[in-house]
């Protein structure tokens, strides 16, 4: 889909329209809140760990960022 926007902006293909890049935008987005991510570590004075998109509070071992939908990761291995 990036690939698609970028030859949108370059060369203004025919095929899709100008219009329509907010939506492969917005779609690009919602895919990449669906890659795992660690959630940030809580500080020495916080008890709670953060969503590494969003930064706000996530509940221990959730699936998922209540606030913006990043899908979590909890393994102790990369990733």
């Amino acid at each position: 889909m990036q690939y698609a926007i970028d030859l949108i902006k370059q060369d203004g293909k025919d095929w899709i329209d100008e219009r329509d890049i907010p939506i492969l935008e917005t779609a690009i987005h919602a895919l990449e809140k669906q890659i795992p991510r660690k959630p940030i570590e809580p500080e020495s004075f916080s008890l709670f760990y953060k969503c590494p998109i969003c930064k706000k509070s996530v509940n221990d071992h959730a699936r998922y960022c209540a606030v913006c939908g990043c899908k979590l990761n909890w393994s102790e291995g990369e990733g």
